[in-house]
């Protein structure tokens, strides 16, 4: 049954902007692996002159985001030591990456919906018979992604990143961190929604 054309325009619309959010989730998951925190610390700027060695921060810095993917309580991070005996993170560190994992929680729950939601919506497309006009919004998501990505990445540039607070966390993560971990999420999510604009113009061509 051919769905009502009000109904599929504002899905295929909807669709359009759960694109970038997609995208975005997916970049993000990228990030939060041990292979970038490996490609990063191997940066020039990044072997600046700390008390941490390059193994140390990587150790530090893994378990922390290991601890930012998944349920683990804020005791794990209590539970972590330096050589001398030391706890790794002070106790405003330790709140501060508590809630930056709830709002990551928050985040990713947003990222799945919207999976859901465009996969849910192919299939009403395909019983609905609006499917070109799902395509339609897919590519527009593709273009605001782009657009979205263009934007903070020029801000990213020329506007000092400041995420985070507290002497290890600032060893650990560095401004130049975050600067180079919104570029790259940017141009993830810029090149993905070209691709998916672009290849879906191409798709469109060749159906009609």
């Amino acid at each position: 049954r051919e769905m009502h054309p009000i109904i599929s325009s504002s899905l295929a619309w909807l669709a359009a902007i759960l694109v970038p959010i997609a995208l975005i989730g997916v970049g993000i998951n990228l990030l939060l692996t041990p292979a970038y925190l490996r490609v990063e610390y191997a940066l020039p700027h990044m072997t600046e002159a700390n008390e941490l060695s390059r193994s140390e921060r990587f150790q530090w810095a893994s378990q922390t985001v290991e601890y930012m993917g998944n349920d683990r309580k804020p005791q794990f991070l209590q539970r972590l030591r330096l050589d001398n005996g030391a706890p790794v993170f002070t106790e405003q560190e330790i709140a501060a990456l508590e809630g930056a994992k709830r709002s990551m929680q928050t985040a990713s729950s947003v990222w799945t919906l919207s999976l859901a939601l465009l996969f849910i919506f192919s299939l009403l497309a395909r019983a609905g018979d609006w499917t070109p006009k799902l395509r339609h919004g897919v590519k527009r998501g593709g273009w605001i992604a782009f657009g979205i990505a263009t934007v903070f990445a020029i801000m990213a540039v020329f506007v000092p990143v400041k995420i985070v607070e507290g002497e290890m966390l600032l060893r650990l993560f560095p401004d130049s961190f975050w600067r180079d971990a919104i570029l790259i999420l940017c141009l993830f999510v810029a090149v993905s929604g070209f691709l998916l604009a672009t290849s879906l113009t191409v798709l469109m061509r060749v159906a009609v």
